[in-house]
């Protein structure tokens, strides 16, 4: 487990860093492109189709961070009266799975991550942030351009900044 969160420490450096390079390109790209009022209509028409490959790389990352996290845990439990064994099996026994000594299947481990995933990030495109909160919007195409907005505006904060935002 040890290893699993250095390994998350050392990625975390690396989005921060690369969060960073996006904040300058993003200030470089804006400060360019105000000189005539159809550079600024490029400048929209390419941000709403650049909206599906910017968040893709974290969001990607984010599922590998729980399953690596996943396969930390699940060796974890091959050592013996850590009672961590017990505890994901509580969490697994309502789809009849367990782990066994010192063997775990596939879908042991796709289930351990489904409920990972599921804690961490269940209402993180839901507006409010909130369990069956109300949508802002629904026209898909303004949501989905209120969220690239957001996005944009979030991507340029540090962690810091992230975690004292209201």
């Amino acid at each position: 487990m040890r290893s699993s969160l250095g390994e998350l420490t050392t990625k975390l450096v690396g989005l921060e860093a690369y969060c960073s390079e996006l904040k300058k390109a993003l200030r470089q790209a804006t400060s360019s492109s105000r000189n005539t009022h159809s550079s600024l209509a490029r400048r929209s028409t390419r941000s709403i189709g650049a909206s599906r490959e910017l968040p893709g790389p974290i969001a990607s990352e984010a599922r590998l961070s729980v399953k690596q996290f996943c396969k930390a845990l699940i060796q974890q439990v091959e050592e013996p009266d850590n009672g961590l064994a017990n505890k994901l099996n509580l969490l697994l026994q309502p789809y009849q799975l367990m782990i066994t000594d010192k063997h775990c299947s596939k879908l042991v481990l796709y289930h351990l991550e489904a409920l990972m995933n599921q804690a961490m990030y269940q209402d993180f495109e839901n507006c409010t942030f909130q369990k069956n909160g109300s949508p802002r919007c629904l026209d898909p195409k303004q949501d989905s351009q209120e969220s690239f907005a957001s996005f944009v505006a979030l991507r340029n904060l540090s962690w810091n900044e992230v975690l004292r935002k209201e």
